[in-house]
């Protein structure tokens, strides 16, 4: 799934699944952010959990130049995902619970500024 250049990705008082729902071994998922302007996640506070890589290995999210992801809960449960935050402005927001590796291993967080 790629949001870009103004787009938007709304789930309003929703749960959020990237990687698996429910059974559905769902692996190897890319989803790119980029660009300012170009959220995802929720619309109010208090209304969104994040599962990425829920019940699938292998997920990717990109947040780049002045991309934003927003997420009250952002729950990691499989293994070998990555994140990777880059650029000027670019978000991962999350309001109260950030767990990047809930029963998984091998999980990345990359954070850094292109110059």
């Amino acid at each position: 799934m790629v949001v870009e250049n103004g787009a938007k990705f709304y789930t309003k008082g929703a749960q959020t699944y990237v990687g698996g729902y429910f059974g559905s071994f769902g692996a190897f998922n890319n989803i790119q952010v980029t660009g300012n302007n170009s959220p995802v996640g929720y619309d109010k506070p208090n209304t969104n959990t994040l599962y990425f890589g829920y019940n699938g290995d292998g997920n990717m999210l990109t947040i780049s130049d002045g991309g934003r992801v927003n997420a009250d809960y952002f729950y990691n449960s499989t293994s070998s995902n990555s994140i990777t935050v880059a650029g000027s402005n670019s978000l991962l927001n999350i309001g109260y619970y950030f767990g990047p590796g809930n029963g998984g291993y091998d999980n990345r967080i990359i954070v850094y500024q292109w110059r």
